[in-house]
């Protein structure tokens, strides 16, 4: 597993780390998601706007090393990543990738971020990271719906991840039940999956 890089900001104390799931093909997308644009400006570089905000580190999980450098590109300085050995499988695969990182060992907090939820706002970052206090996990909701990222406690990540289900994450969740919030937000980006161009011309022809 290959780890380089630096964060240009300080971490902020106590912050949770943002695992930034980004290994997948990207097949339904024409490429890689984390290179997708949405009104014009990267997936990656409006997820690196919002964690910079807030000054929390992150981790890129990549497909393969040699998305590292344009990703720096455009992001204005090499990030830490690791690179998921197994981009087939699911989330869960990456979300072990990172967990594993040597950036990822003194973290008491987790950001899960799928890559295709590019449209999150620091506040409702901030929202999340603030909801831990006193659960496990929180997940942004709205009228019944859960979206992502998922902000979760280190060891509640680390008992989801002991065994690897068949069925990811969602299925870790249900056999390991814990102390999950739901934190009702306005921010829309939660709930804007990104997973295609017309994905991305819609949520450019709805504004917020």
């Amino acid at each position: 597993m290959g780890v380089t890089g630096v964060t240009s900001v300080p971490a902020v104390a106590d912050a949770p780390v943002a695992i930034i799931l980004a290994a997948g093909a990207g097949t339904r997308m024409g490429g890689p998601k984390v290179f997708a644009q949405v009104r014009n400006v990267p997936f990656a570089a409006l997820i690196h706007r919002e964690l910079e905000t807030l000054g929390w580190p992150a981790i890129w999980v990549l497909r393969s090393p040699d998305q590292a450098g344009p990703l720096g590109l455009l992001l204005g300085g090499m990030p830490v990543y690791c690179i998921n050995a197994n981009p087939e499988g699911d989330m869960l695969s990456s979300v072990l990738a990172g967990l594993n990182a040597p950036a990822s060992r003194l973290a008491r907090s987790f950001c899960l971020w799928p890559v295709d939820f590019p449209m999150v706002g620091a506040r409702t970052l901030r929202g999340l990271a603030d909801g831990l206090d006193g659960a496990d996990a929180v997940l942004p909701a709205r009228e019944g719906r859960t979206g992502m990222p998922l902000v979760v406690a280190r060891h509640t990540l680390c008992r989801w991840v002991s065994v690897l289900p068949r069925d990811g994450l969602r299925q870790a969740m249900r056999e390991h039940p814990v102390r999950v919030r739901l934190l009702d937000v306005s921010d829309d980006g939660p709930f804007r999956n990104l997973n295609t161009p017309a994905d991305c011309l819609a949520a450019s022809e709805n504004p917020d």
